[in-house]
């Protein structure tokens, strides 16, 4: 064989072989840079809906201590906090909001508290369940929104 040809076949091939490798490893690091996006924001959405049923469901929590189920209306936006929870959510927390929403629903039906019942219910350590039934919820959140930060599911985030 010729040695320019052969000189000239390995200087053809070494630039294949660079392209090829700049072009491998570009994809593999934007992949790995969509797919980190994808879950940051996958995160942000949730932490975000997961505060705001925090806040509505404290708002009618806290209302039904001292009232009565008047308009059944007032009950929509925690409804509809839980519908979006069950589109992203895992199976353990779409369980713990529902099970938030009934407690909400079903203090709504028991008789309105005195202000010295309310205040036996806040200082009493033993009823704090009972106070503050968001915690069950809050801790399944964290434990989702932790496990999502640390890469163990990310089969469950959407391709872009």
């Amino acid at each position: 064989m010729d040695a320019a040809l052969v000189s000239a076949l390995s200087v053809a091939g070494g630039s294949l072989v660079g392209a090829l490798t700049t072009l491998a490893s570009t994809w593999l690091t934007q992949r790995h840079s969509d797919r980190r996006e994808r879950l940051a924001k996958a995160i942000a959405d949730r932490e975000t809906l997961y505060a705001t049923f925090i806040s509505e469901a404290s708002r009618v929590l806290i209302e039904s201590l001292d009232h009565s189920l008047e308009r059944i209306d007032s009950l929509l936006p925690l409804y509809t906090l839980v519908g979006r929870i069950r589109l992203s959510s895992s199976q353990a927390v779409v369980i713990s909001a529902e099970k938030l929403m009934r407690e909400v629903v079903d203090r709504y039906f028991r008789p309105n508290l005195t202000p010295a019942q309310l205040q036996d219910l806040i200082l009493s350590p033993q009823l704090q369940e009972q106070v503050d039934p968001m915690v069950a919820f809050s801790s399944v959140c964290r434990g989702e929104l932790l496990s999502l930060a640390q890469g163990h599911s990310l089969n469950s985030i959407p391709s872009a």
